[in-house]
Order: structure tokens, then C-alpha cells, then sequence
């Protein structure tokens, strides 16, 4: 019984070391897991319905980035949900969280300006939203 507790533990150990992936960050190498996790948003109309963004741009006031197109890294939603990946570098962002708006134009040229805090850091694996909305009324 003894024997196979230990093989089972070394088992579970191998395991889930398997679902990270040594990545060379700021800080050394980093085990980090092999999904990347990004910041997303979900765009939709006044009755909450998925509705296409135009365009997206986003500003990280900290840095001055300025990051552009960002309505072309829109997830599969098979014309129901519009989902869209705005951030997954964490060096972009500081590991306190940096203040990033978001601006967003729908079909009829509406802008809607969101305000948002990202953190990330040289030794993080991902980025993460800290506040601000993940679906938001474009209409």
C-alpha cells in the first residue's frame, strides 16, 4: 500500500508539471502555465445582444503605448458574442496594475471610452484585468 501511495504521488508531481512551460521573463526563467490568459472584452448592444465593434484602440497611460487594430483579435463567437482579446504581454504593465482606456467604435460611429487597471509585470505569466467592465454597450 505504501508503495503505490508514493508512485501515485510521483505520478500527480509529474503531472501537473506537465501543464507549465518554462518561459525566460525579467526575472529568470518562470514556470508559467502553457495557456496564455489575456484581457478580454465583450461588445453588445442596449439589449444586451452581441454586437460587432469597428474599431478598438487602447491607451496605457503609464507607458504612453498606444495599442491599435485591436478589433482584428476578436475570439470565435459565431455571430452571437463578440468577444475580444485586448492585452496578453505582461511586461506591457506593471504588477500594481496600470491605468488603460479603451476606446471602442460601433456601426453607427459611436465612441464609448472605457477606463480600466492591467496589471502584468517582468516576472508574470499573464496579464489581468484588476477593474473595469468586461462587457460593455457600444449602442
Amino acid at each position: 500500500m505504501k508503495y503505490i501511495a508514493i508512485k501515485l504521488s510521483f505520478l500527480s508531481i509529474f503531472c501537473f508539471s506537465c501543464n507549465k512551460t518554462p518561459i525566460n521573463t525579467g526575472c529568470g526563467i518562470v514556470r508559467c502555465p502553457t495557456e496564455t490568459r489575456s484581457v478580454t472584452i465583450n461588445t453588445v448592444d442596449s439589449n444586451n445582444q452581441g454586437i460587432e465593434a469597428v474599431k478598438i484602440e487602447a491607451v496605457n497611460f503609464r507607458t504612453g503605448k498606444t495599442y491599435k487594430d485591436l478589433q482584428n483579435h476578436m475570439n470565435i463567437g459565431f455571430g452571437k458574442i463578440f468577444s475580444y482579446r485586448l492585452f496578453s504581454a505582461p511586461t506591457d504593465f506593471a504588477e500594481s496594475g496600470d491605468p488603460v482606456q479603451v476606446m471602442i467604435t460601433s456601426g453607427t460611429g459611436k465612441i464609448v471610452r472605457v477606463s480600466m487597471t492591467v496589471s502584468g509585470g517582468k516576472c508574470a505569466c499573464s496579464v489581468k484585468l484588476i477593474s473595469g467592465p468586461e462587457t460593455i454597450n457600444i449602442e
